[in-house]
């Protein structure tokens, strides 16, 4: 009993029980160039391994559709995705001019391998001339 109440503990204490989730998807369309598409992320890492606080979003093994939620000190919430079959990517903050425009981070109390945990959200729906985009995701427990 003792060693089964001793491993939980050591999980608890160090984050190795600790799992992502993520609910939600992205919906995006754009003028230049001429691309529409989905995403629904199925995994989440923070961007701790990348020098940024926030979250990378990935669908699977897919790579193509990186979304990204980070927090500048200076510059607050941006949310940016590549744009699927290009090089290019899109960046926007709460000044794009979206009608809403809600991106949380929050660093959690747990860390796995090194790397703080990360919770948070984006709702975000914009209707500009050149970007439709609408996200509805969130996610916690990324490491």
């Amino acid at each position: 009993m003792r060693v089964g109440l001793a491993g939980v503990l050591m999980a608890m204490l160090c984050g190795c029980g600790v799992s992502s989730s993520i609910d939600g998807m992205l919906a995006a369309e754009v003028d230049a160039p001429a691309t529409k598409w989905t995403m629904t992320p199925t995994r989440c890492v923070s961007g701790e391994h990348a020098g940024f606080f926030g979250v990378d979003l990935i669908a699977g093994d897919d790579e193509d559709t990186l979304v990204r939620v980070l927090q500048d000190p200076k510059d607050g919430y941006s949310f940016g995705t590549n744009i699927p079959g290009t090089e290019q990517a899109l960046f926007i903050d709460a000044s794009a001019g979206c009608e809403l425009f809600d991106v949380a981070l929050a660093r959690e109390s747990s860390r796995v391998n090194n790397y703080w945990n990360v919770t948070g959200h984006a709702l975000i729906d914009c209707s500009l001339r050149e970007l439709e985009l609408h996200v509805d995701i969130s996610f916690s427990g990324c490491h």
